[in-house]
């Protein structure tokens, strides 16, 4: 499956993983936002990873990696000359506890829910929070859906 066909493919064989975006709810549009299964988020992250490195950059200026590029010389990640606010997010493996810290930073502070969080993510690195750590973010997923249903279309200071 192609990266670009990942997104309606999803869409469609998840209708309980519906966008919830502000454009819908300017519309007055708004679809009731479900929060997906375990196996669910599971399989999102089955969907056509990219091959394993050892730091990856995830979203503008922010990086998952292994312990290995946390150290290794040089850095890929590291800020070159005045080049500052590089942030390298690393665990032993960079698969799971870094992921996860990531994931629940793009859905507080970039307002996405955990599906668009997965699917930024899985673009640029082969990451699996644990059974765990997955919970965890369903738990916050719905906390946040239920924080924005609450604020309505007119809150802009949630998520951001």
């Amino acid at each position: 499956m192609a990266s670009g066909d990942t997104k309606t493919s999803l869409k469609d064989a998840y209708p309980s993983a519906k966008r919830l975006s502000l454009q819908e709810e300017e519309k007055g549009e708004v679809e009731d936002y479900c929060t997906p299964g375990p196996f669910e988020l599971e399989r999102l992250f089955w969907k056509g990873s990219p091959q394993y490195t050892h730091v990856n950059e995830v979203w503008p200026r922010l990086h998952i990696g292994d312990e290995w590029g946390a150290v290794a010389q040089p850095k890929p990640w590291a800020p070159e000359g005045v080049n500052v606010g590089k942030i390298l997010v690393h665990c032993a493996m960079g698969r799971s506890r870094s992921a996860t810290l990531v994931l629940a930073y793009l859905m507080i502070h970039k307002n996405m829910t955990v599906v668009d969080a997965i699917q930024q993510v899985a673009k640029n690195r082969c990451v699996l929070p644990n059974r765990g750590f997955l919970k965890q973010l369903r738990e916050l997923d719905k906390q946040l859906a239920k924080q924005r249903r609450q604020a309505g279309p007119g809150d802009s200071e949630l998520g951001r």
